[in-house]
């Protein structure tokens, strides 16, 4: 296909210690070894000289390696991820974009009992160009509103009235509702 560039990579790589979440400490600590291997496929197309389409996609196995206490999933590891883009370039005096990206389903604990939701999202962009050095840009975050978490962990707390040894529960870092950015740039 012309004006393509594809790119595909098998890719292994072996952890001496993987970096873990502590929810006591709030901090990393070092964990047990791991092994991952994945592949990653990435997709640059033109159809036009105004008009850029991007693809890519990751898989990813992420295990620890050895006898771990309670199972051998990785924190925060998702399996897939994927994004594609669609861009235009100077049609005239506008350019834009739209941008969707997805972050499967991951193990919050080693057994893989309990798993973050995936999560999807659709960034827009519309530019206005005045003249060469004038600007007018307007950004759509979370085009649709979705509820969404930049991050999940599960670990056990205690809040005031829970039982002494606390409970096992998921805690999240909720992601931005849709938000509005509207720009104006000048170039000397």
């Amino acid at each position: 296909m012309a004006n393509l560039q594809s790119s595909l990579a098998l890719w292994v790589l072996k952890l001496d210690s993987e970096l873990v979440f502590s929810g006591d400490g709030g901090t990393t600590e070092a964990g047990y070894p791991s092994q991952r291997y994945g592949v990653e496929w990435s997709n640059r197309w033109k159809p036009q000289p105004w008009l850029f389409v991007d693809v890519d996609f990751a898989w990813n196995h992420a295990r620890y390696v050895g006898d771990v206490a309670g199972g051998n999933y990785i924190p925060g590891a998702p399996d897939i991820v994927a994004s594609a883009g669609l861009a235009v370039q100077q049609y005239g005096p506008w350019s834009g974009a739209a941008f969707w990206r997805y972050i499967g389903s991951y193990p919050l604990i080693e057994d893989d009992s309990v798993r973050a939701s995936p999560q999807s999202l659709i960034d827009v962009q519309v530019d206005y160009l005045f003249t060469p050095n004038l600007q007018l840009r307007l950004d759509v975050f979370n085009l649709f509103n979705r509820q969404t978490n930049d991050i999940a962990y599960c670990y056990t707390s205690r809040l005031p009235g829970e039982p002494p040894e606390g409970v096992a529960d998921t805690h999240v870092h909720p992601g931005e509702p849709r938000s509005f950015r509207v720009s104006l740039s000048y170039r000397f």
